[in-house]
């Protein structure tokens, strides 16, 4: 049997980088969800103030079963970031979420993979932390529960 790997000067060329990959809980591990409103307002004023280079995000439809959405934003000095969500309504049935994401990371000045990490946990935390953001800075200082 030969090997799938191929030997050829483009793909030595990669070198020895390795890319990082983060299950969920690693993920989880490395969120700290005590700063999740600071981090996401200064996500937010970046998107506003225009320094977010962030195209709109094109959708891919598999018919009778669901459909892929592909997220990309760049912020100079930080890593290009793609993020793929899956969402397959019938997953619910088989005991798969029915919102699936991985989100891959990559070197701004060459493009090489850095990290490919699971998305799901990311997305539920900065989701939820947008709307609490939302809240926090939309509501009437004198607003009560």
């Amino acid at each position: 049997m030969t090997s799938a790997i191929s030997t050829s000067r483009s793909a030595q060329a990669k070198g020895d980088m390795p890319v990082l990959i983060l299950s969920e809980a690693e993920v989880k591990t490395c969120i700290d969800l005590r700063q999740l409103l600071a981090v996401l307002a200064g996500g937010f004023k970046a998107l506003s103030g225009g320094k977010v280079v962030n195209p709109a995000r094109p959708q891919l439809d598999v018919p009778q079963a669901g459909y892929s959405l592909a997220m990309s934003a760049w912020i100079a000095g930080m890593h290009l970031t793609v993020k793929i969500v899956n969402v397959f309504e019938g997953n619910v049935a088989k005991g798969i979420p029915s919102h699936l994401a991985t989100i891959h990371l990559f070197d701004p000045q060459t493009g090489m993979p850095v990290c490919v990490m699971d998305g799901t946990y990311i997305t539920a935390v900065r989701t939820s932390g947008s709307a609490v953001l939302s809240v926090r800075e939309l509501a009437r200082r004198d607003a009560k529960v």
